[in-house]
């Protein structure tokens, strides 16, 4: 469960962030249905069944909080309750751009050029690592790894290839 997002630069009003729900009963729409709504990571600051989550590392990358949520909405569903606020600054850190985040995080110029690309490779490394871990709980489909990083591409291609073209053609 978490709150509804809004966006704040040097106390101005920017933006609200996505208000995600995700009521499917099975595990794998959860998860694609998660991955095809996700942008900002607005969603992560909320709260979890403890319980649940607790043998799970949160992964501490780029693209960690992505991967976190996911993982947590393998085990059950996700409400944004749009009667709670989460205020969040855009200021610095990694809330700010792309380039803080690489800045931030040390990461290479690639992640600046195919950030949504990376991205979606590590969303199928995650999804294989989570499938593995537990195969004998929980009933994932067949080809979960590659349509979860498909469900994030997909809704993510276009800006990638505008980013793309913007970096190269404005830097």
């Amino acid at each position: 469960m978490s709150g509804q997002c809004h966006y704040y630069q040097n106390k101005k009003f920017m933006f609200k962030g996505n208000q995600i729900n995700i009521n499917d009963e099975d595990i794998n729409s959860r998860v694609y249905n998660y991955y095809s709504q996700a942008r900002d990571n607005g969603n992560f600051y909320g709260i979890y069944d403890k319980e649940k989550i607790l043998n799970y590392i949160y992964p501490k990358k780029y693209c960690g909080d992505l991967l976190f949520l996911a993982n947590v909405i393998i085990f059950g569903k996700f409400k944004c309750l749009s009667s709670t606020v989460i205020y969040r600054d855009l200021g610095g850190g990694t809330s700010g751009s792309l380039n803080s985040i690489i800045k931030n995080l040390n990461l290479s110029k690639w992640h600046l050029y195919f950030f949504h690309f990376i991205s979606a490779y590590d969303i199928y490394k995650n999804s294989k690592t989570i499938k593995n871990l537990y195969k004998n709980k929980l009933k994932f489909n067949f080809f979960f790894n590659i349509k979860s990083s498909y469900s994030y591409l997909k809704k993510n291609f276009v800006e990638s290839i505008y980013h793309l073209v913007k970096v190269l053609i404005f830097k």
